[in-house]
């Protein structure tokens, strides 16, 4: 049997399924506060006293979205955790809005605002997950000269949770990717290694990379 637990490892109610080989969606720590506000809201639905509640919003991946908003209030938030970071600020044309996860941690963006793969300091560089995580085993020193592969898969890939896809520059039409799990987790997948083809974006074989992968 499989079952889903919080970031405790804490048991979650009513998440006890059958082993199969699809793996359980487990609900984020987003969702269960999303799910877990709705459920007050309609438990004091009949209590005119009650004031409006905050409700968390997320993204499609389950992580928190960093603006949130209550009210006419605004505020920063960690995606991961939901801690406030700062409050939010209104641009030009009213609207509250936030930096981007990356951003806000001062690390190497993209100019969508998205972690570079590639991140470096003046001693060291690193590949990160897409959510700006270092991946293990990736930090070298700048000074032996090696430069780092991180690039991101040219097909549709979930956001790995607990891990990153890490991958090489396509090279004969074909781009290889490697799942590795951040410490602590590990591949619950047959396999480790996926093939992406260049040009049709599409995954080859029967493999491919879950989200949910790394446990």
């Amino acid at each position: 049997q499989c079952w889903c637990v919080d970031e405790e490892g804490e048991y979650i109610p009513e998440s006890l399924s059958s082993r199969s080989l699809s793996l359980p969606q487990c609900p984020t720590r987003c969702q269960r506060a999303e799910a877990h506000s709705l459920l007050s809201d309609w438990m004091k639905a009949s209590d005119i006293t009650t004031s409006p509640r905050y409700h968390p919003q997320c993204e499609q991946d389950g992580r928190f979205s960093v603006l949130q908003i209550g009210g006419a209030a605004g505020w920063c938030v960690n995606p991961l955790t939901g801690e406030m970071l700062r409050t939010a600020t209104r641009s030009a044309t009213g609207e509250l809005t936030c930096p981007s996860w990356c951003e806000l941690q001062g690390l190497q963006c993209r100019p969508d605002g998205s972690f570079s793969p590639l991140q470096c300091d003046v001693t060291s560089c690193w590949c990160v997950s897409e959510d700006g995580q270092e991946v293990a085993g990736t930090r070298t020193l700048r000074q032996t000269g090696h430069t780092l592969l991180c690039d991101r898969p040219l097909c549709p890939a979930p956001n790995i949770t607990h891990g990153a896809l890490l991958c090489l520059p396509a090279a004969a039409g074909r781009q290889s990717c490697d799942l590795i799990c951040h410490h602590g987790y590990q591949n619950s997948l047959p396999v480790s290694s996926f093939l992406c083809g260049a040009e049709s974006h599409q995954w080859e074989g029967n493999d491919r990379p879950l989200s949910g992968a790394c446990q």
